[in-house]
C-alpha cells in the first residue's frame, strides 16, 4: 500500500514541492536497484508502477518478466483468453505467446476493475494441491456437503454445455468461490466486450442466493460502482430451483433488458 501511495503522488500532476523532491530521488535510482524493489511488490502494485513513467514501464516490460505477467494475469483472471480460441495454460511454453503483450493485458484488466480493493477481495483462492476437473466421475470427497455436491454438478453441466458467451470456473476446492465471464450480447451496447464476475456461494446454498459482483466496470442501471448487481432473483425472488447457469444467463440478459424496478447505484 505504501508503494501504491508513492506511485500516485509521483504520477499526480498536482504534486506538491516535497513530492517533486521524492520524484527526483527516485529518478537517480539505477535500473538494477529498481528491479530489486519491484521484485518485492505484489502483482497489482507492479501494474500501478508500470503506469508511473516510461522508464518504469520499460523495466517491467523486459522479456524475462513476460512469464511473470502471464502468471499474474491467469492468477487474477483465470478465464482470460489471449485469443478467440481457448489456449491450454497448463504448460507455460504452450500458452505463452511471444508476440502477446501480457503486461499490457494485465494492466488493462486492472484498469477495468471497479477498484483496487475489489481486486484484492477477489484474488485466486485455489489451493496448489487440488484442482477442479469436471468429469463424469463423482469427486473424491468424504462426507461432501450437499451444497458442494450440487455446485460440482452445476459446474460440470456448465462446462459440458455452456450457454453462448458464458464461462465459469471454481477458484477453490470448497467450490464456494467462483469466477465467471460474460460476453456482451450481439446487438446490445455491450457487444464485443467481455465482463468478469465474482461469485461466492454460502454453505446454505441453494436455500440462500450467492453473492455476485462484477469484476469489470459496467455502466448499467442495475450495476453499482463496486460491481453490485440489482436483480430480484439474487434478492427477494431467489428460488432454490435456480442454478449457476441460470444465474449467469439472467445477468447476461440485463445487458439487453435492464430491470428498472431495482437500482444498484450507491453514493
Amino acid at each position: 500500500m505504501l508503494f501504491r501511495s508513492t506511485f500516485s503522488r509521483v504520477a499526480s500532476p498536482t504534486a506538491r514541492s516535497e513530492d517533486k523532491v521524492s520524484s527526483d530521488l527516485i529518478g537517480i535510482l539505477s535500473d538494477e536497484l529498481l528491479g530489486k524493489i519491484f521484485s518485492r511488490l505484489d502483482d497489482v502494485s507492479l501494474a500501478c508502477a508500470s503506469l508511473v513513467c516510461r522508464r518504469w514501464s520499460d523495466i517491467l516490460s523486459k522479456e524475462e518478466r513476460e512469464s511473470e505477467w502471464h502468471r499474474n494475469t491467469h492468477g487474477r483472471w483465470p478465464l482470460f483468453l489471449s485469443s478467440p480460441r481457448p489456449m491450454p495454460c497448463g504448460e507455460m511454453d504452450v500458452c505463452l505467446r511471444r508476440d502477446f503483450p501480457w503486461r499490457r493485458a494485465y494492466t488493462s484488466l486492472v484498469l477495468s476493475a471497479p477498484c483496487i480493493y475489489c481486486l484484492y477481495q477477489n484474488e485466486l483462492k485455489q489451493s496448489g494441491d487440488e484442482t477442479i476437473a469436471w468429469t463424469s466421475d463423482v469427486p473424491v470427497y468424504r462426507e461432501m456437503p450437499f451444497y458442494r455436491q450440487r455446485l460440482y454438478n452445476e459446474g460440470r453441466t456448465l462446462s459440458q454445455d455452456p450457454p453462448e458467451g458464458i464461462r465459469a470456473q471454481a477458484l477453490d476446492s470448497s467450490l464456494q468461490h467462483w469466477q465467471a465471464s460474460i460476453a456482451g450480447p450481439p446487438g446490445s451496447p455491450y457487444e464485443g466486450g467481455r465482463f468478469y464476475l465474482s461469485l461466492w456461494f454460502p454453505a446454505a446454498y441453494p436455500c440462500k442466493p450467492p453473492l455476485v459482483r462484477f469484476l469489470t466496470k459496467v455502466f448499467h442501471p442495475n450495476v453499482s460502482r463496486h460491481g453490485d448487481i440489482g436483480i430480484d432473483i439474487l434478492q427477494q425472488n431467489w428460488s432454490s430451483a435456480l442454478d449457476l447457469s441460470k444465474i449467469l444467463v439472467s445477468i447476461q440478459s440485463l445487458f439487453t433488458d435492464p430491470y428498472c424496478y431495482v437500482s444498484a447505484f450507491r453514493a
